[in-house]
């Protein structure tokens, strides 16, 4: 893990540290403090307020970043870590796209799922749209072929598109399992692609 050399000050147990509904009151949350001494208490809690903070923030940067986050006085360094650290975590107003695929595969799997879109060797999706393609090298004889797709649409088939490898191919009887196919009298088709649409 990444060294963080931001640390909080005064998050144990029972830290000497004003309460909170006292610290809302107080005049020198506007003023700062004026004259006089301030508690430890006081003092204690302003440093974990800022420090408790700058802690989470330099670990958020360590974790998604992989780098070491030191407390080296590098401003211009931590603001580079800072927005890389955002890069990584979030997609950039500038070109989302981009990020997307500099993260790789999984990101892009990811990014197309969330948008709804899936897809196998056979078929992809894009919300409840459905698209299965594929081929077959089965013959489909005159007297038709009870051709059915690898898995069945959830609804129904909007249409189905048959191309013969040799032939036309027609088809009837339509529905969510498949479809009969045909060919010309007198002739058997060695094979076929289709392309169905559905939901």
């Amino acid at each position: 893990m990444a060294k963080n050399e931001f640390k909080p000050f005064a998050i144990g147990a029972g830290a000497n540290v004003t309460p909170q509904a006292d610290w809302e009151e107080m005049p020198a949350l506007f003023t700062g403090f004026q004259s006089g001494k301030a508690s430890s208490a006081q003092v204690n809690k302003a440093i974990r307020q800022a420090s408790f903070v700058a802690s989470a923030l330099a670990q958020f940067v360590a974790e998604k970043t992989g780098k070491e986050v030191l407390d080296d006085g590098d401003v211009s360094g931590f603001i580079a870590l800072l927005t890389s650290g955002f890069g990584k975590q979030y997609l950039s107003r500038n070109n989302p796209f981009e990020d997307i695929k500099n993260d790789g595969s999984t990101a892009i799997s990811t990014a197309l799922g969330n948008l709804g879109f899936q897809e196998s060797s056979t078929s992809f999706q894009l919300g409840s749209i459905i698209i299965k393609f594929g081929n077959s090298g089965a013959a489909v004889p005159v007297s038709g072929y009870q051709f059915a797709f690898p898995t069945p649409f959830p609804t129904t088939c909007y249409s189905l598109l048959i191309t013969g490898w040799q032939l036309p191919i027609g088809h009837t009887g339509r529905n969510k399992f498949g479809a009969k196919l045909t060919v010309s009298d007198g002739m058997t088709a060695t094979g076929f692609d289709y392309i169905a649409i559905g939901a």
